[in-house]
């Protein structure tokens, strides 16, 4: 094998000063700018340098694969060698591999598992502050306090790192970014104007420009964005021979593989924030922002987790932009003004302040551990905690805050602790296979495309049964996309929540069976799974056939028109989108 030409990077002037860090202090906090290689280099310096195991974790799992992919490549490894990756339902990794790329999920999961020993533990993009992260970062100084021997690098473009500078007691290192400027522009909202509709004018004023011949990276903040910008600009891309690819968490290796790699033909990728950080995609000149992002918000009005649509900071605004000018000068076009972007938030708040706690405080009661007790960056409002402790309770997970032997079978499902509970009883009601599956597909975005989502007409007693339905009629096609289409359900969707499915019941210490039941029986067996993973999400119509629900906790939510639940009295929220501001909020339920 020809060892590939490996290129001076701003961070190599650096990599001595690092590994000296870890050596003398146990760590280092690295800040270097979009372009440096710390993603590149670092983690092989440290296996290079320190002869231990490296674990590198990232954000997102395209990130992980593909980081682990390049350094394996600059080192002539094969990947799953030497260097090797960890994402869930997908891995290359052996008992040779020293340096690990995986996920911050797939990390804390590993933690009570992993051998305690000599090593490091890298966490990459940080800035992003995942609550996994901040979990992450807890435990590390909670092992290395107690004496442990890890070695922690935390690395970052965009991070406010005297905070964690001082609250590690870890020297800050800063390298300068390689990349070309990028021209920044801002396009006027008109009046009333659609965001598929802003994208579609602001890609007519890039093909306009006949010099840049460059690919387009546009920044949305969720699936169904992706998916009327699509539609939006089908012609548009058909008159012009442009290439219009999704880029999401949803989709398969070789979907994203796909918008990745080089390709003849002109790109206008769509994307969420997976592209952000952590990838490089050759060729793209131009990054189109729309802004915003989907964040989970736990919410003391409604007392329920959901999903809203932000304005991103300034320091994710910086990232975006960045992307256009990795390998040549570039362009952004912000579909914001230059005075929205000034007024924004300088860094992201971190997740661990607005996100619903249960799962958090499940995994830690399975080690014997306390929210409370950890060194935090930042740490958990008190009402969270409260929170969070008493749905475990409620669930039948914790006892006085201590685990029970339900909690601990729960803590082993890779799901959240909600969706744990209505596996486990599923199982007891003898459809193991419909609770896994019900699960799989709670813990994915909605099965149906909502861009095409339609009033319901046909009275149902359960949306999750109408789905499971949809789900079984695509496994017995093979996930045959002309099924999906016709059914108008997102193919990615379905496969990821039938692989969901398989890990949960591969989880199952018994192996149970489903029992022979029948029709009715079954489905009243997972409406009665259902209630016990939400319990406090129970609802009662205001009247029949209205879409107003008051909730047993005392919250108020509206069910969507799409939902084929018209006529029971009874209901429970489970799919929530919180939206509006302030005194104009309201919850839909979908």
């Amino acid at each position: 094998m020809v060892a590939p030409v490996r290129l001076a990077l701003p961070i190599d002037e650096h990599l001595a000063a690092i590994a000296q860090a870890v050596r003398s202090e146990g760590g280092a906090i690295v800040v270097a700018e979009p372009g440096a290689g710390k993603t590149t280099r670092v983690p092989g310096m440290l296996l290079d340098e320190l002869r231990l195991n490296v674990t590198c974790t990232q954000p997102r799992r395209i990130a992980a694969r593909l980081s682990a992919a390049r350094v394996a490549e600059e080192r002539s490894s094969q990947l799953g060698h030497e260097v090797g990756y960890e994402v869930r339902f997908d891995r290359k990794r052996s008992a040779s591999t020293k340096l690990c790329f995986m996920t911050e999920g797939l990390a804390l999961r590993q933690w009570s598992s992993e051998k305690r020993g000599t090593r490091v533990l890298v966490l990459d993009e940080f800035h992003e502050r995942h609550l996994d992260a901040d979990m992450l970062l807890a435990l590390a100084a909670r092992e290395r306090a107690q004496g442990g021997k890890l070695s922690l690098v935390v690395m970052s473009a965009t991070l406010d790192a005297e905070p964690l500078s001082r609250h590690l007691q870890l020297p800050v290192i800063r390298s300068e970014g390689r990349h070309f400027p990028v021209h920044a522009s801002y396009l006027a909202t008109r009046a009333n104007e659609r965001l598929e509709t802003q994208v579609s004018r602001a890609l007519r004023e890039v093909l306009a420009d006949r010099e840049d011949q460059g690919h387009v990276l546009v920044f949305l903040p969720g699936l169904s964005e992706i998916r009327r910008c699509q539609e939006q600009v089908a012609e548009l891309a058909k008159h012009n021979e442009l290439l219009v690819l999704p880029l999401h968490g949803s989709l398969s290796r070789d979907e994203q593989d796909r918008a990745l790699r080089p390709s003849r033909e002109r790109r206008v990728i769509l994307a969420t924030n997976v592209a952000e950080t952590s990838l490089t995609i050759e060729g793209v000149t131009t990054v189109v922002d729309a802004g915003t992002a989907r964040v989970a918000r736990h919410s003391p009005w409604t007392g329920l987790s959901s999903l809203q649509v932000e304005p991103i900071s300034q320091a994710s605004a910086k990232q975006r932009a960045g992307r256009a000018g990795r390998t040549a000068p570039g362009r952004c076009i912000r579909l914001y003004s230059e005075h929205d972007l000034v007024g924004r938030r300088g860094f992201d708040s971190p997740e661990i302040v607005r996100a619903d706690l249960t799962g958090s405080a499940l995994q830690l009661a399975a080690e014997d551990l306390h929210l409370d007790a950890l060194p935090w960056l930042d740490a958990p409002p008190p009402l969270a905690v409260e929170n969070a402790y008493e749905l475990l309770t409620r669930l039948g997970a914790l006892q006085e805050r201590s685990i029970t032997p339900l909690g601990r079978r729960m803590s082993l499902l890779p799901v959240h602790a909600r969706l744990a509970r209505i596996v486990i009883e599923a199982e007891r009601l003898g459809v193991p296979s419909l609770g896994a599956s019900a699960a799989g597909l709670l813990s994915e975005p909605a099965l149906r495309r909502q861009s095409y989502a339609q009033e319901a007409s046909a009275s149902s007693s359960s949306d999750v049964l109408d789905d499971l339905d949809l789900l079984d009629e695509l496994r017995a096609s093979g996930f045959r996309p002309g099924l999906a289409r016709t059914m108008n359900v997102d193919i990615g969707v379905a496969r990821n929540a039938d692989k969901i499915a398989a890990q949960i019941l591969r989880s199952l210490d018994n192996r149970s069976q489903s029992t022979s039941l029948s029709e009715s029986d079954r489905d009243e067996a997972v409406r009665r799974a259902l209630l016990t993973g939400f319990p406090d999400r129970a609802g009662k119509r205001v009247r029949a056939r209205g879409d107003a629900v008051l909730l047993c906790s005392g919250g108020a939510v509206t069910l969507s028109r799409t939902s084929a639940v018209l006529d029971a009295e009874y209901l429970i929220a489970m799919d929530v989108e919180e939206r509006g501001v302030k005194g104009a909020r309201s919850a839909l339920v979908r």
